[in-house]
Order: structure tokens, then C-alpha cells, then sequence
């Protein structure tokens, strides 16, 4: 089959992101155009020395620099936060809800939304050679989408952080289906199977303020986090509670209710107020008076004495960071304490959370009392094999994962590919093969195994495969089904050098007159290796077929 040389030179470079969790950055190519998808801070910036502080921003100008557009599939620090070293300017496509939310960078860091030409999307995006299409997903990021990609006859669905036990999680049957590429996150690959819904999260909310009737329950729960927070809103509104939050928290809030009009805010919704600690009141007066002085604050704003003569009736969005508040104005009241957020944030060295730590050693009655109320923000390895399920993908690229190597395993009908950070990828070519390929950068790998003596001495399995110091070959072709499900005995690997050499194993094992008229075969074979994932040819046809080479 003759390659189209009209997208033979697609390819994709996953920069960083295909072992770990967090820190994603994708760019899908042709020579004409450079798309990059997310590209987000590393969960571990904060505890790295400023030197690689330094090159994680330094890489980033790189990546993002005389991109032809940058699509966000949603507003998670691992997923933006370097999008303030791109060009200014840079056109980055997202949804409408994402884009409300970028508004908030500027209270606390670079106004995204004035130093970048955010577009929302609406409908298919033309970007030179690429159609990009959006599909609302669930997530704990509010607005969260994946994306489809198409150029020439080749379709890549990058699938973002996704789960399916959200208020959303049936958006996932409206992806689309039969694309060859399908990069799907696995944060929870190598975790616990089952996985609460939001709906369990509020039934728990009502069952916990329900018990304690004489306590103000501070919640940490991430501003951002929409959809959680109106599962905190309806719990307080059917136990009786008004829900408290922050001036930053009410104005995501009202950002949110821009997109979505039955996004509960103050100043549409009664039983919400605001409460204002005086660090994070004063840093959002110097950005706007206005969210703070707005025209319904003096009718929602949260009465102090209130507060402390009747607890039982609120619950407070909380985080840390807001402990001094805590400290100031409810040390003689009943508090209970509930996490609901991504238990790992316990175990970062912070200082707002060591002193959190520090406050509940104070206070081992609250400590007793704490609880635990979330769910995950991702899709557990059963969601995951849904997914793929409906999508049917020719090639799964794993990311957004500390578990990379056991998607093969998860996936055993579909070809997963094996990737690394910072390694160019061909998107026309088998799977494995990388853009700088060489006729060198192959060997054929012979499995020893019983052989029938008609064969004339030719092992009854032979393959193909990409060679790349350091990794296990992968098969590009193979005889008698998978190698690796054959093999029951030595092996015999020979580059495919213009001199074949023996790379292991025992060359005498396998006749001279063998190798080189595999290697020959495979010189004719070229274009069929490279357009055929995983060829198939059973072992007799093969030595017939080295036979007339």
C-alpha cells in the first residue's frame, strides 16, 4: 500500500505527560501546522529547586513558541498553568465555560485572559490543515472537553481528564468512534476500583450536617470544583444551612453562572453568603473593587455573630489558606472538619498546610471528628474500558498516567503504543515507528521454538521490530500470531544493518542464509512493514516468500 504523502509527515510529540499525572503537553503536527493541546505545570513544581523551575518554563516558551493555535480541555493548573509563557497573543481555543473561568488568573498571577486571544468554541475549528472539534466530558473541572482532531484521512480524539460516575458521565457516548488515535488520561490506573458519585457526595454532605445540628462544618473543597460545590449548596439547602464562601469563591461562582444560569451564586441565591478574611479581601481589592463592593454584597454578606451564636446553620467553604480566619472568629464555637479533595494534597510540604496539620494537633477533638467526603475527578480502569469500548480506536497513546506500562494489559484487543516524553512520533506509519526512523532502527528477532522439519531449519516464529536502546523491541511483524504469545524458548536478535550482525543471543543457532534473506525480505517489504501495524504472515509463507527475494 502506497503511503499519501499528503500527511505522511503527521506526527505528535507528547513533551511531557506519558508517565506521569499532571503537566500535560501534546503537539499534533503536519509541516504546514503545529497544534498544541494543554500545556500544564507538573504537579511537583512547587517542591522543585528554582533551577528546574527555570527549565520547566524555559521548555515550555519552546513548545508554545510559532504554534499555529494551543486547545485547553479545561482549567487545571496541571493542565494551563504554563500557558502564561506562550507568545502573547497566542490564540487558544476552549470552551465557553473554561474561558469564563481563565478570568480568574489575574486576581492571583498574569491575566491569561488579557494576555492570550481566547476563543471560544463553537462548533468545528479550522487551524490551516486541522479540523478540531470539541465534546463536553465530565470532570471535576467545570467545562472540562475533549478533542477531535482530523487531517487528510487520519482522526486523533485526545480525551482529557474524563470519568463517567459525574453528574455528566454520560457525555461519553457522544464521542466519536472508529478514530485511529485515542490519547486517554489513566490517572487511576493502579488504584481502588470503586468510585463514588457526586449524588453519593451529597446524600453524605446532608447524613454528616444531619448528625451534628449544633456544628459549623468547614468543607475544603476547591473553588473550582462547580460541580461539588452545588452538591454542597443542595445538602444546605435541605438540611436547613446556608453555604459560606470567599470573595474569590463567589466570583468563580458568578463566572460559572455566566455559562450556566442554574449555577447557584449570591446574588441570585439566598441561602448563599460571602465571608471575607482580610488577606484575600485586600489582594482582591487591588485587582477590583468591584468583587468586592458589588451591588448584592451588603444583603449576602455573612454575619459574624450570627455565625457564632447559631453554628448549626452554616457550612463554610474552606482551604488552608484560610485557617486565620478559622482561628479568628470560630475558636469558641463546635467546628467538624471535612476533606473533600484529592487526599495527596495532605502529603504536599506546604506552609497553609502544615499549619493546617499544626491547628488539628491543637485540636483533638476536631481531629477526631475529621471525614473524608470525595470522589475522584477521573475515570476508574472500568470507565476506561468503556470508553474505549465506544470509541473503538485503532491505537490507544496512554498519558496524564504513573502507569503507562499497563494500558497493554488493560486494553489486550486494541495496539497500544509505548511512548516517551520528548520522542517525535510518526501518525502514518505502525505505531511505534518514530519520524527519524532509519532503515537501522530496525532488527528482525527470531523465537526459537519446537520447528517441524519441512521448514528446513527456519524458527516456526520470526519479527520485526522498531530497535530503541534501552526499550524492549515492539513487533512490527510477526509470524504465527504475537511473538510474545509463542515464545517458549531462546532468542536470536540481528540488526538490520547493511552487514547483519547477531545483537543477542547465539548466531549459530539460525543459518546465515536465513537472516539475509530476512533481511532482504524486509528491504523489498519496507512500505508494507510501515503501513501495516503488527503484519501477519504464517511461518511457511514467510519462507516461501524469502525464497524468491
Amino acid at each position: 500500500m502506497q503511503m499519501n504523502h499528503d500527511y505522511k509527515k503527521l506526527q505528535f510529540i507528547i513533551h511531557r505527560g506519558s508517565h506521569q499525572i499532571g503537566g500535560n503537553c501534546v503537539e499534533v503536527a503536519t509541516p504546514n501546522t503545529r497544534i498544541v493541546i494543554d500545556c500544564g505545570l507538573p504537579l511537583d513544581y512547587d517542591d522543585q529547586d528554582s533551577d528546574i523551575q527555570e527549565k520547566i518554563h524555559e521548555d515550555a516558551k519552546g513548545w508554545l513558541d510559532h504554534c499555529d493555535a494551543v486547545f485547553l480541555s479545561h482549567y487545571h493548573g496541571d493542565h494551563y498553568g504554563l500557558l502564561s509563557d506562550a507568545p502573547k497573543g497566542t490564540k487558544v481555543y476552549t470552551s465557553k465555560e473554561t474561558a469564563e473561568l481563565m478570568k480568574v488568573s489575574g486576581i492571583f498571577g498574569e491575566d491569561l485572559a488579557e494576555h492570550l486571544d481566547i476563543q471560544v468554541m463553537d462548533g468545528i475549528v479550522a487551524v490551516k490543515d486541522f479540523r478540531v472539534t470539541s465534546y463536553p466530558v465530565d470532570h471535576s473541572a467545570y467545562g472540562a472537553c475533549a478533542f477531535l482532531l482530523e487531517v487528510a484521512d487520519k482522526s486523533i480524539l485526545y480525551s482529557g481528564d474524563i470519568r463517567l460516575h459525574g453528574k455528566k458521565g454520560v457525555l461519553y457516548k457522544n464521542l466519536p468512534q472508529n478514530v485511529d488515535y485515542l490519547f486517554l488520561e489513566g490517572t487511576n490506573i493502579g488504584r481502588g476500583a470503586k468510585q463514588r458519585t457526586e449524588t453519593d457526595m451529597e446524600n453524605e454532605f446532608i447524613k454528616q450536617f444531619d448528625e451534628t445540628p449544633d456544628s459549623v462544618h468547614l468543607v475544603w473543597c476547591s473553588s473550582q470544583n462547580i460541580d461539588r460545590i452545588v452538591a454542597l449548596y443542595r445538602a444546605c439547602k435541605r438540611t436547613g444551612r446556608a453555604l459560606c464562601v470567599d470573595p474569590y469563591a463567589a466570583y468563580v461562582l458568578e463566572l460559572a453562572h455566566k455559562a450556566h444560569i442554574t449555577i447557584p451564586t449570591a446574588k441570585t441565591h439566598a441561602n448563599l453568603l460571602i465571608f471575607y478574611p482580610h488577606r484575600l479581601t485586600s489582594k482582591m481589592m487591588e485587582k477590583d473593587p468591584e468583587l468586592i463592593f458589588g451591588p448584592y454584597v451588603k444583603k449576602r454578606k455573612l454575619d459574624v455573630k450570627l455565625l457564632q451564636s447559631h453554628p448549626g446553620k452554616y457550612v463554610m467553604l474552606f482551604r488552608p489558606s484560610l485557617l486565620y480566619y478559622a482561628k479568628t472568629y470560630l475558636n469558641e464555637v463546635k467546628v467538624c472538619l471535612t476533606n473533600s479533595i484529592w487526599a495527596q494534597y495532605w502529603e504536599q510540604d506546604k506552609p497553609d498546610i502544615n499549619h493546617m496539620k499544626e491547628w488539628l494537633k491543637e485540636k483533638p477533638e476536631l481531629r477526631k471528628k475529621l471525614s473524608d467526603i470525595h470522589t475522584s475527578g477521573h475515570a476508574n480502569v472500568p470507565s476506561l474500558q468503556t470508553i474505549a469500548e465506544h470509541v473503538q480506536p485503532k491505537h490507544i497513546v496512554p498519558i496524564h498516567s504513573d502507569h503507562s506500562d499497563s494500558f497493554s494489559s488493560l486494553f489486550p484487543t486494541i495496539s497500544v503504543m509505548e511512548v516517551m516524553d520528548e520522542v517525535q512520533y510518526s501518525m502514518t506509519a505502525p505505531a511505534i515507528w518514530r519520524s527519524t526512523k532509519s532503515f537501522e532502527d530496525l532488527e528482525i528477532g527470531f523465537y526459537l521454538t519446537d520447528v517441524s522439519p519441512d521448514l528446513s531449519g527456519v524458527p516456526a516464529t520470526m519479527f520485526v521490530a522498531f530497535r530503541n536502546p534501552g526499550f524492549s523491541p515492539r513487533i512490527l511483524l510477526s509470524t504465527d500470531g504475537r511473538a510474545d504469545d509463542v515464545y517458549k524458548g531462546k532468542t536470536v536478535s540481528v540488526s538490520l544493518d547493511k552487514v547483519p550482525t547477531v545483537i543477542e543471543g547465539d548466531e549459530s543457532l539460525i543459518p546465515d542464509k536465513v537472516i539475509e534473506k530476512a533481511k532482504n525480505w524486509v528491504a523489498v517489504n519496507y512500505n508494507l512493514l510501515m503501513d501495516n501495524w503488527n503484519y501477519k504472515l504464517d511461518s511457511r509463507e514467510f519462507l516461501n516468500n524469502i525464497k524468491k527475494v
